[in-house]
């Protein structure tokens, strides 16, 4: 449901909040501290901070790769770097939602707990959960 959401521009970011009137204009700025706006798009591809992200899933994952800031594309191209065999298509997309729901909740935790973007946690969690599972598969 969240991805289905995102692709859909239904999160709730800072330009959907403003545009709803939740969030005065003031507050339009990305959390990350980049300064561009925070939409939908910036917040899970275009953002440096969140690139580097996607980066060092990237080198976890012993793939170079070039992303797209278009979800759906970005979603197609991730899921496609490794196409060995229906689980291993599977776990990229397991893998990708995971990461996507990590975004969401650093962004959420710097918002509300002040804490810092950390991501170096984003990815080391989730590849330490991802072990756990991949090893059941």
């Amino acid at each position: 449901m969240f991805v289905w959401q995102v692709t859909q521009n239904r999160i709730l970011s800072n330009d959907n909040l403003c545009r709803r009137g939740i969030l005065g204009r003031e507050k339009l700025h990305c959390i990350g501290g980049c300064g561009e706006i925070e939409t939908s798009i910036h917040l899970f591809f275009a953002c440096p901070i969140v690139s580097k992200v996607w980066f060092r899933i990237a080198q976890w994952l012993c793939v170079q790769v070039v992303f797209h800031s278009m979800c759906t594309i970005h979603f197609i191209t991730f899921t496609g770097l490794v196409c060995v065999t229906k689980y291993a298509v599977q776990g990229m997309e397991a893998i990708w939602f995971a990461s996507m729901w990590s975004i969401w909740k650093v962004r959420n935790a710097r918002i509300f707990h002040h804490k810092n973007w950390d991501n170096e946690s984003i990815v080391d969690g989730q590849c330490q959960a991802f072990i756990v599972e991949l090893a059941d598969i």
